[in-house]
């Protein structure tokens, strides 16, 4: 019968370690928007733009989930209501935010990083 070294046990011992602790220190984006004042509030508006009530999500209640946003947001692309560029860029940095849920194209940067 072969011994392993006390080294090879804590080798093996720091990677099963590793591989345990592993998902609750990664971080990734969540399914509901954050509490963000500002966030919040141009969703509110341009539901107020629109004049009739969001039949998507309610706004009454928070959080709200991303993928009823993005349902949101590409039924706001087509309307005449954003009119003003301030309210193309907000909606374009709120698709930007939840590409995951857009069924349209965000749009790329006009100032790459890298110009290649």
């Amino acid at each position: 019968m072969q011994t392993y070294p006390l080294r090879y046990f804590k080798v093996l011992l720091t990677l099963f370690l590793a591989a345990f602790f592993y998902p609750y220190f990664s971080f990734s984006q969540g399914s509901y928007i954050p509490y963000d004042r500002d966030y919040y509030h141009r969703i509110e508006r341009y539901e107020i733009l629109k004049g009739q009530n969001n039949p998507i999500f309610q706004t009454g209640v928070r959080p709200w989930r991303r993928d009823l946003l993005g349902k949101f947001l590409d039924s706001l692309t087509s309307d005449p209501v954003i009119q003003s560029k301030s309210d193309v860029f907000n909606i374009a940095y709120l698709s930007q935010d939840n590409w995951e849920f857009i069924s349209q194209e965000t749009p790329t940067s006009k100032n790459p990083f890298s110009k290649t």
